[in-house]
């Protein structure tokens, strides 16, 4: 996984911002914990890093975070490992994660 950096809530605000009225946001990789879980966006999908892994989430395998904006990415919930994203109505389990080999349908709009 590429070098990351933290960033504050104010700094990921302008970044939201900034990515609603600018592509180039999405440039560089962007970090933020929330529980116990750190998820990362790079310009191709994110991680979820959690206590029993680092995951990677591609947009090309979920394509329903493409376009999304950093704010809707960032509000995510985890519940036992299983991930929400309200505002997206997106669900994934850590399992799917873990053996994506087991789950080879792809939900799509």
């Amino acid at each position: 996984m590429p070098a990351k950096r933290k960033m504050t809530e104010n700094e990921i605000d302008k970044l939201v911002e900034q990515q609603a009225n600018d592509d180039s946001a999405w440039g560089k990789p962007i970090q933020a914990r929330k529980m116990n879980v750190e998820l990362v966006i790079e310009c191709d999908g994110f991680w979820l890093l959690t206590r029993v892994g680092e995951y990677f989430v591609s947009f090309a395998d979920y394509p329903d975070f493409v376009g999304a904006t950093l704010e809707k990415i960032f509000n995510f919930q985890e519940n036992d490992g299983d991930f929400h994203w309200p505002d997206l109505d997106i669900d994934i389990e850590l399992e799917a994660l873990q053996h994506p080999e087991r789950f080879p349908l792809k939900f799509r709009r």
